[in-house]
C-alpha cells in the first residue's frame, strides 16, 4: 500500500494569482457580484506521483449587460486573461505546472439567464 500525502490548498494561490490580472472584475469561489465577473470552481483529482496531485480549475467568465445580452468578445478575453495569469504564475508555490484542459467554449447559465464563456484548467500541485 502506497502512502498518500495530502496537497497544499491552492486555492488561495488561485484566487490572489487571477485577482491581480484584473483591477475592476470581480473573481469569487462563490458567485461574485454584476455584470462582468469571474466564476472559480476548484476540485481535487488523482495524484500521479507521490509528490503531486492533480486538481481541475474551472474558470467560467460573464460579461452582460442589465437585459441579458452577453457580450461574447467580452467574456472570452475576461477567460483567456485569467488564464494566461494562472500560465505566468505556474510555478508559484504550491504549483508545479498549470496547462490548460478545455476551453473557451460559450456556455448558458439557466439560473441567471445569460451565455457566459467556459473552460478548464488542470493544475499540478505540490504535496506537503
Amino acid at each position: 500500500m502506497s502512502m498518500r500525502l495530502l496537497t497544499a490548498d491552492p486555492a488561495s494561490v488561485v484566487i490572489a494569482t487571477i485577482q491581480r490580472a484584473f483591477d475592476d472584475v470581480p473573481v469569487g469561489y462563490d458567485m461574485p457580484p454584476g455584470n462582468r465577473k469571474l466564476f472559480l470552481t476548484l476540485g481535487a483529482g488523482a495524484q500521479p506521483t507521490a509528490a503531486t496531485q492533480r486538481w481541475t480549475l474551472t474558470i467560467s467568465a460573464y460579461s452582460h449587460n442589465d437585459a441579458g445580452v452577453t457580450d461574447h468578445m467580452d467574456a472570452q478575453q475576461l477567460w483567456r486573461l485569467a488564464v494566461q495569469a494562472m500560465l505566468d504564475h505556474r510555478l508559484d508555490w504550491p504549483l508545479c505546472d498549470v496547462s490548460v484542459q478545455s476551453g473557451p467554449m460559450d456556455n448558458h447559465d439557466a439560473n441567471l439567464g445569460v451565455d457566459y464563456v467556459y473552460g478548464a484548467l488542470l493544475l499540478t500541485v505540490a504535496c506537503i
